[in-house]
């Protein structure tokens, strides 16, 4: 008899873990790949292991608060690194002779390349795969994007595994041969650095790049007022914006508190709203300024995500809620993915149908959240009507709305609930 409970707790035990296992993937599964070595980033809470996301390069692509100090240096030089004389607007063969370009070229015995030297090796690769860029020079070839990447007045030299690249003159074969014949390159994303990747409004169709080859996750550190800031990316899914333009949103924000002249007792009790939080830097630092609550919400889904993983990376314990809504399982080729994304689909008119007709339910579309935070993927105008109707009073509301928007209609719909509303 007792062996026979015995092993019934033991089939319950096991199913639960697995039901779990299931919404970890179902949450972060943006790859193609499962792999089955798995690092946890020494996470002791099992529910913590959402954090623990699984990257095709297989490194610790995502960098938490207790990381970040070991991170700032990263691309530092060491005292023997040199600073390389190569003019960015002249061509390659010029400057090179181009057989002497391959993984040593301009490496230090740290074991790091100046960025440009890594970039000429890049420049290398598209001659010898006859991609026709125009003129063969730095300035007029791929953008590159380093991790972990932060402000700094140092030359950045960097080791393996810390550059993704952007071009959209690349495709899936060009991709693969720079990954594999360039060490510092983790992933090459076909695209523009002139795209806005996300949403801009609910009329908007969704704007990602194209993953090539590697892995994209990176990391921008922001230096703020109080402490540096992780913020983890998926950059196929994220809007390109650098750690120097979001610090100085950060400043922006932090005066603009300062000059409401509040007491530490009212800002203790600040409820704000993020209407369009992005990956999550500002209401992640409000947090750390000590409001009472902060909601997050964002109209393109895979921004809520990165929040919420955030959240998490800064020291802020996050549930993730996992629901039909949010999360699909296609467990017959073991892929998983955003439910919602959908390249050429995806738009949230169904949603504002729904919402005028009082059939959509805001839970469905609540990603994560925490003691002092809700995130939440819904068109501004659908959460303020729930705002509304369950008369919840909001402060302050923070619209950092994408380049060459018209904010007249998000500044209409955030005055509609929250005493005053911030527009960066």
């Amino acid at each position: 008899m007792i062996i026979s409970i015995t092993i019934i707790i033991y089939i319950i035990l096991l199913i639960k873990l697995m039901i779990f296992n299931i919404k970890f993937r179902d949450f972060m599964g943006i790859y193609k790949d499962v792999k089955n070595k798995r690092d946890f980033m020494g996470i002791e809470n099992p529910k913590e292991y959402l954090m623990a996301v699984e990257c095709s390069c297989e490194n610790n692509c995502m960098i938490t608060s207790k990381e970040i100090e070991k991170s700032l240096k990263a691309n530092d030089p060491c005292p023997q690194c040199k600073e390389p004389n190569i003019k960015k607007f002249k061509p390659l063969s010029d400057q090179f002779s181009l057989n002497d370009i391959d993984n040593d070229f301009g490496k230090c015995s740290c074991k790091k390349r100046s960025l440009d030297s890594v970039m000429v090796h890049v420049l290398k690769a598209i001659l010898d795969l006859n991609i026709d860029i125009g003129k063969n020079t730095l300035r007029n070839g791929p953008t590159p994007l380093i991790t972990p990447f932060y402000t700094t007045k140092n030359f950045p030299f960097i080791g393996e595994n810390s550059l993704v690249i952007l071009d959209d003159r690349l495709e899936k074969e060009h991709g693969k041969y720079i990954v594999e014949n360039i060490n510092e390159v983790k992933g090459v994303l076909k695209g523009s650095s002139h795209d806005t990747v996300g949403i801009k409004d609910s009329n908007s169709p969704a704007i990602v790049y194209e993953l090539l080859s590697g892995c994209d996750i990176r990391c921008d550190i922001l230096k703020s007022p109080l402490e540096p800031i992780a913020i983890n990316k998926i950059q196929r899914l994220s809007y390109l914006e650098f750690p120097k333009s979001m610090e100085n949103k950060i400043m922006k924000l932090c005066s603009y508190i300062k000059s409401k002249h509040y007491t530490g007792e009212k800002v203790a009790n600040l409820k704000i709203l993020d209407g369009t939080c992005g990956n999550g830097s500002l209401g992640i630092f409000l947090l750390k300024y000590g409001v009472k609550k902060v909601i997050f919400n964002d109209i393109w889904y895979p921004a809520t995500v990165t929040s919420s993983i955030n959240l998490q990376s800064n020291g802020f314990k996050t549930d993730f809620l996992s629901n039909e809504n949010n999360y699909k399982n296609n467990s017959e080729n073991n892929n998983f993915y955003f439910h919602n994304y959908n390249v050429h689909n995806f738009n949230k008119k169904n949603e504002i149908d729904d919402i005028k007709t009082n059939k959509i339910n805001p839970l469905n579309y609540k990603i994560a959240e925490g003691e002092k935070f809700e995130v939440y993927n819904l068109a501004i105008e659908n959460l303020a009507s729930n705002l509304k109707y369950n008369h919840e009073k909001i402060d302050i509301c923070i619209l950092d709305c994408f380049p060459n928007v018209n904010t007249s209609k998000f500044e209409k719909i955030a005055k509609s609930v929250a005493n005053d509303v911030w527009i960066i």
